[in-house]
């Protein structure tokens, strides 16, 4: 079918020129980079004048550092690659500086000899199922700052396979962007390619985008259909045993894609809210208070149990349910989602012959799920039901991919890789997190009642034919863990600007010669936890043991130590990351069961240790 473009603002014609790019002086540049923040998971600042500024307007020194990292992009990617003139995808999300700093990224590109392929308003995970389906591309930058407030952008920068860059080269890329901050002759040689660019050839690409476009609406959605039943054509009426779905897209990217389109032709009945791009009726990050609007408008809808909210850039969506007895409303914890795509994966797998076990019920094919450090064990005992192994990562997309690429080179086959901790999963084919891609997984689990039998048998749990069970019920089944949430106050901790290393070293002194030893006693006669382990998490490298041999690298990774019991099986963990922008700490307790008592125990003694190194 022809999917709807509801593309509500074109380009015309650039608002740039020649005029624009002035010299900025060593200063003057720094002035504007320093508050760059710079990861794995994009470059990002707040470009409007506030953090909550609605104004498209951007000054001249964040033109220029986006035109000098859109450059820097492609000399240092591609020319490592002996490709001379790549082709480069650009879009951007709904904010409004998204327009003018994907300019500013054409003008650098071109500066670069990149040929430019111009899509303008569309979400990553649409961008990047383009791009990964597309030979002539060779990669893309998308303008986004993700769940960040709406004065905030940044850069996201991938390859031509629709990932992320892989983390050594965004680690490359942003020595090479700190370089520059340093050497004034080469911005100033940078400067002078990027006034050289003629507009008409922007212009020329502005007016193409009808048509490159149209090929990105059929991109994504045969991508979403392999990623549904390994067709390219999307199946009529999968789902139409699941009640209807309602979606807050929150003026977000998603506004302009195939998500209503997509939702018909697989037989649900669809309401959406929110639905003007750039216009944002609550909090961008899709958690907490944000959820609420969607709870409400689901209230209204008694033909829907389901409904979503994505992030900006629509690469993430949490979810809504009403819940089968009682009809309450009930946003689901980013754990709890992920841990029932874990659950459908696994048992479509062995529905559909491609998890086989032999006599003695071991699996006949390397399957494995790769998470985050700190998604919750609960995701290990479903795993374990299936007999497959979960490996994980440091926190960020890039790490996920690159340890899935590396397990799936190894002959692992990987079709689920996710951040429980912050929602959102990759389902294979697919390169970047998508709603419609975590929609499907729990859809499934309502339309197709095999698949909830397969789990209930294989985590020996009882399952009864004749019953019609909800979403809530299947939750009910999921193993039982507390865990902090991740948008919870108690999940920041505020510490002194201290290099990652030196803090957990400091760590590790003082759980060995006073944490542990203060609380064993307790820990083992209330919680039932007798032991620990320590883990380290660099990028998509795992390491087990204790002290400096096992935190060798740039330790920016989390810190993880396991919990374990009288038998030595884990039972939860502390973990806790520190911020590469601020002085802060990220933490997180997980604990097997169902007792919020023990996880703000276990909280108060995790934070308790870290205030007393500080």
């Amino acid at each position: 079918m022809e999917f709807q473009d509801q593309w509500h603002q074109p380009i015309k014609k650039p608002q740039l020129s020649s005029k624009t790019w002035k010299p900025l002086g060593e200063s003057g540049w720094k002035a504007y980079t320093e508050k760059l923040i710079l990861s794995h998971s994009g470059w990002r600042k707040v470009f409007g004048s506030s953090e909550q500024s609605t104004n498209s307007q951007v000054n001249v020194g964040d033109l220029q550092l986006a035109a000098s990292a859109a450059y820097l992009y492609c000399t240092e990617v591609f020319e490592t690659q002996s490709i001379q003139q790549p082709t480069i995808a650009v879009a951007f999300d709904s904010r409004p500086t998204s327009p003018l700093l994907a300019e500013a990224c054409c003008f650098g590109l071109l500066a670069a000899n990149a040929q430019l392929h111009f899509l303008g308003l569309l979400p990553i995970p649409h961008l990047a199922a383009h791009v990964q389906r597309q030979a002539q591309l060779h990669g893309f930058i998308y303008i986004s700052a993700s769940h960040n407030p709406v004065g905030y952008n940044g850069f996201k920068f991938g390859m031509a396979n629709g990932m992320v860059l892989e983390p050594q080269l965004v680690l490359d890329l942003i020595k090479e962007f700190r370089d520059l901050a340093n050497n004034p002759i080469e911005q100033a040689n940078i400067l002078q390619k990027i006034s050289e660019v003629d507009p008409k050839i922007i212009q020329q690409a502005y007016r193409l985008v009808a048509q490159t476009r149209k090929d990105s609406f059929n991109d994504y959605a045969a991508l979403f259909s392999l990623i549904l039943h390994g067709q390219e054509k999307l199946p009529p009426n999968l789902f139409k045993g699941a009640n209807g779905v309602l979606a807050d897209l929150n003026g977000s990217a998603r506004c302009v894609s195939l998500d209503r389109d997509a939702l018909t032709v697989l037989g649900l009945k669809t309401y959406f809210i929110n639905t003007k791009p750039g216009q944002f009726t609550h909090e961008i990050l899709p958690e907490g208070e944000s959820l609420i609007p969607c709870a409400k408008e689901l209230a209204n809808h008694p033909d829907c149990n389901l409904g979503y909210v994505p992030d900006c850039d629509g690469d993430r969506g949490n979810i809504v349910i009403r819940k089968k007895e009682t009809k309450q409303i009930q946003a689901l914890e980013a754990q709890e989602l992920f841990a029932l795509c874990v659950l459908s994966e696994l048992a479509q797998m062995v529905d559909q012959g491609l998890l086989t076990y032999d006599s003695d019920d071991y699996p006949q094919e390397r399957v494995a799920i790769v998470a985050n450090d700190p998604t919750s064990l609960r995701i290990d005992r479903i795993v374990a039901c299936f007999k497959v192994p979960v490996f994980r990562a440091e926190v960020g997309e890039a790490n996920l991919n690159a340890l899935a690429q590396q397990l799936r080179n190894q002959g692992w086959f990987v079709r689920l890789v996710g951040e429980g901790s912050n929602g959102g999963n990759i389902t294979y084919p697919g390169t970047v997190r998508d709603p419609l891609s975590t929609l499907a997984s729990v859809l499934r689990l309502l339309c197709q009642p095999r698949l909830f039998q397969i789990w209930c048998e294989r985590s020996n749990q009882p399952y009864d034919a004749t019953k019609n069970y909800a979403l809530d019920d299947i939750l009910e089944t999921l193993p039982k863990f507390t865990t902090t949430p991740v948008g919870s106050p108690r999940a920041v901790l505020s510490v002194p600007a201290l290099p990652q290393a030196r803090f957990k070293a400091l760590f590790e002194t003082y759980f060995i010669t006073h944490g542990w030893n203060s609380q064993k006693d307790y820990l083992a006669e209330n919680l039932d936890i007798w032991g620990w382990e320590e883990v380290n998490y660099e990028g998509p490298e795992e390491r087990r043991g204790f002290g400096p041999p096992f935190r060798t690298g740039k330790e920016t990774g989390g810190l993880k130590i396991l919990l374990k019991n009288r038998k030595g099986q884990d039972k939860g963990f502390l973990w806790m990351r520190g911020s590469g922008t601020e002085p802060v700490l990220r933490v997180m307790v997980d604990i097997e069961g169902t007792s919020s008592m023990h996880e703000e125990y276990l909280m108060n003694w995790f934070t308790g240790m870290l205030k007393k190194i500080t």
